[in-house]
């Protein structure tokens, strides 16, 4: 089994639904009009902060199955809470018994931002898959720039640490805070945005494009979408990941396709529990 794309794939779950800032609930329907047409060839490329609608998420948690080739290996959970001026994003993910077998891994991740201006404070990913651990802290130091820690270790070896420090010349973000902006922003076919990432280990250029809109089923129930594509601006493009938001004002995350050796990874939105009651999915 080739290795498993844990970390492309919860980097835009988790961000996809984090902390972003939350308005009074809207309706789950939408105006039945004509879906936009697909995107242009090429992409309008627009400033993420022109494209800010300040929307805000309903504060709780999301419960995804995550799929390989159709068949489920895993869940995750991400859960949106406020704090002050902060919001704060927890996301756990593990693979299920059976992938255990061959392929055990737990995952936590926290980030904090401010509502507004939207602004990153901190992130840390804890993930442990087999012998192997790996602890990650970013820190945007108030904006004066981005210093990130990463500390892996194997088994009874000593742990490698690496650090980077990165100048706050462009607009930045950890991958939870990245990915989220997805929801903050007023989609249409053709529109993109780039910012970098910032993973503990790299810095990546990331362009978000609006491909178009379409139809899609989600927990028995029709929703509409926009077609959202990520792509790392330093890399070959080779098979696309696809991110589905939905087309209303709460702007959920839906679902995610990514691509491995193996068969397509897929995660499935299949429960959200308004934050204040207790357990995780229904």
């Amino acid at each position: 089994m080739g290795r498993f794309p844990w970390r492309l794939l919860l980097a835009c779950l988790c961000g996809c639904l984090a902390i972003i800032v939350s308005p009074p609930k809207l309706p789950l329907a939408v105006s039945a009009t004509e879906p936009p047409s697909a995107s242009p060839a090429t992409p309008r490329v627009v400033p993420p902060q022109e494209l800010d609608s300040g929307f805000q998420p309903e504060l709780g948690t999301y419960a995804y199955d995550v799929l390989l080739a159709g068949v489920q290996v895993g869940e995750a959970y991400v859960t949106i809470a406020k704090d002050d001026e902060y919001y704060q994003i927890t996301v756990q993910a593990q693979t299920n018994r059976a992938i255990n077998l061959v392929y055990n891994l737990r995952y936590l991740g926290q980030a904090r931002v401010i509502k507004d201006p939207f602004t990153p404070v901190t992130a840390e990913i804890k993930e442990r898959s087999g012998r192997r651990k790996k602890d990650v802290a970013i820190d945007f130091q108030n904006g004066s720039g981005v210093k990130t820690t990463s500390v892996v270790k194997k088994g009874r070896r000593k742990a490698e640490v690496a650090q980077q420090e990165y100048s706050p010349e462009a607009f930045g973000l950890d991958p939870f805070s990245a990915v989220c902006l997805i929801r903050r922003l007023e989609w249409e076919p053709g529109l993109a945005v780039e910012f970098h990432v910032f993973t503990g280990n790299r810095d990546y250029v990331m362009r978000f494009t609006c491909q178009e809109a379409v139809d899609l089923m989600v927990a028995g129930r029709k929703r509409q979408a926009w077609v959202i594509i990520p792509r790392r601006l330093d890399k070959a493009e080779g098979k696309r990941m696809r991110v589905f938001v939905s087309r209303d004002g709460n702007k959920e995350i839906l679902k995610i396709v990514g691509h491995a050796r193996v068969g397509d990874v897929t995660a499935r939105l299949h429960d959200f529990q308004p934050a204040g009651r207790s357990g995780k999915g229904k």
